[in-house]
């Protein structure tokens, strides 16, 4: 027994004289869609986006247990969600800092030894809670922007009277304040994008957010160093393009859509260089083609601010330049409106975009005037659109319908009941999709910009050159 205690005071000693940050908590959260939480994970802030530091299997106690050899003082986040704010926890770190901590439910409270600044941050997380709980959590709740903005400019008197009382780390308060700036706009900016009961006209808004703008956000690059930074600004942009208002038909006809227009509509009223430049990358997640990605690069590159922004740029371009996959369509066979049986090799010869759909997918609909547009602009070209319908059998009439009402022109086919031809080769999981087929036979993309994209004509015009 002597010999098992020693050997523990000696695993002390040198755990307790390492540089690390220790944190103990126990997470007590109802299961949610019936799942059990069995781990919880430690995330670091990197460039306004959450990533994954440690994981930590909770204890039949529900225990969990971090040690980190953390050297940058800075926002943590402790919870199961690298994409938003639900189930997850913000604490502020320094080096060899200690954190004990109780999560019950939708709520955290500190326990034991902690640090001032994070009783700092418990103090804010408690006032500002109301407003996170029915942003957040708003499933809980059938709440509006009837009650949520009277409780908004409520909470905002209380909010500007928030003193802080601990003033002794510099770094911490100028963290502190911009972190409290951001944090309510995460919570209203969550509120406005989460399903409601009732959504609110313009005369609707209060003051706090007809003040939102993009430029008074990017003011400062501490919007990187926010856990959810780059959703604000995506929620900003959102926001504001929703909210655009034409008056005359002039201002109508230059109302800015679509990928690429609206980047350059935001980009010069982004404030800070290095919060511009990380626009810049995440936007390339939305490209879906090589030609797409050189046409990007060659316009928005100049918006990168730092080696290292150039440097994952560079990367990103490594990555998908195979986003192409050069092997031959996979073959189907389904009857047009006229009972005629039709195969896609029938087409060989021409660029085929393929167009799989059905008459109940409402984001499947919202593509075709789109379609329409670009079927008539390539029109006595090699090019041919075809359109599979993946409607239920017994909604043929239905289908039928649909193609006499909307005028659709291309090919029209139905797959009905023979749907898995092409839903199981080509790995198709949702709709619409969109696939680009070349005048050989072989795939260029399946799955294809969509039909409203800069990006599909630049894939196009590039395989009819071929």
């Amino acid at each position: 027994m002597k010999k098992v205690l020693l050997l523990l005071f000696s695993f002390c000693g040198i755990f307790c004289m390492s540089a690390q940050t220790i944190i103990n908590g126990i997470w007590n959260r109802d299961p949610e869609w019936g799942k059990k939480n069995t781990k919880v994970s430690l995330f670091e802030v990197e460039n306004g986006i959450l990533k994954e530091l440690a994981a930590s299997n909770l204890s039949p106690q529900n225990e969990f247990l971090f040690a980190i050899n953390q050297t940058n003082p800075a926002f943590y986040v402790i919870g199961t969600s690298l994409l938003s704010s639900v189930n997850n926890f913000v604490f502020y770190l320094n080096p060899n800092d200690r954190l004990n901590v109780i999560i019950n439910n939708d709520r955290y409270k500190l326990v034991g030894d902690n640090t001032p600044q994070n009783k700092e941050m418990e103090r804010w997380y408690n006032l500002q809670f109301p407003l996170e709980d029915k942003a957040v959590y708003f499933t809980k709740y059938l709440s509006s922007y009837v009650d949520y903005f009277p409780l908004l400019e409520e909470k905002l008197e209380d909010i500007d009277a928030f003193k802080p009382e601990y003033l002794d780390d510099v770094v911490f308060n100028a963290a502190f304040e911009k972190y409290r700036e951001y944090n309510i706009l995460n919570d209203v900016l969550t509120f406005l994008n989460t399903p409601r009961t009732a959504h609110p006209q313009d005369e609707d808004y209060p003051d706090y957010i007809n003040r939102i703008s993009l430029s008074k956000i990017t003011d400062s690059p501490a919007l990187l160093n926010y856990p959810y930074g780059m959703s604000i600004l995506e929620r900003t942009r959102y926001l504001k393009n929703r909210r655009l208002k034409a008056k005359t038909p002039e201002e109508e006809a230059k109302k800015i859509d679509g990928f690429y227009e609206s980047l350059r509509r935001d980009i010069p009223e982004i404030q800070n260089p290095l919060v511009r430049g990380e626009l810049v990358l995440k936007a390339t997640k939305g490209l879906k083609s090589v030609e797409g990605l050189l046409q990007y690069n060659e316009e928005f590159t100049k918006f990168l601010a730092n080696d290292d922004q150039k440097q994952r740029m560079h990367q990103i371009m490594v990555e998908k330049s195979d986003m192409g996959d050069g092997i031959i369509a996979f073959d189907f066979k389904f009857p047009d409106v006229n009972g005629k049986e039709v195969k896609l090799s029938d087409f060989k010869g021409k660029v085929v975009y393929i167009d799989v759909w059905a008459t109940w997918c409402g984001p499947c609909i919202k593509e075709i005037p789109d379609l329409k547009k670009l079927e008539a602009e390539y029109h006595n070209k090699d090019v041919d659109f075809l359109s599979v319908s993946v409607d239920k059998q017994d909604d043929y009439k239905k289908w039928e319908a649909f193609l006499i009402k909307e005028k659709l022109g291309g090919v029209q086919l139905f797959a009905g009941d023979k749907k898995e031809e092409i839903v199981k080769p080509y790995d198709i999981s949702g709709i619409p999709r969109f696939i680009l087929i070349g005048k050989d036979g072989k795939i260029i993309y399946t799955n294809a910009p969509r039909p409203g994209s800069s990006e599909i004509k630049l894939l196009l015009d590039a395989a009819l050159k071929k």
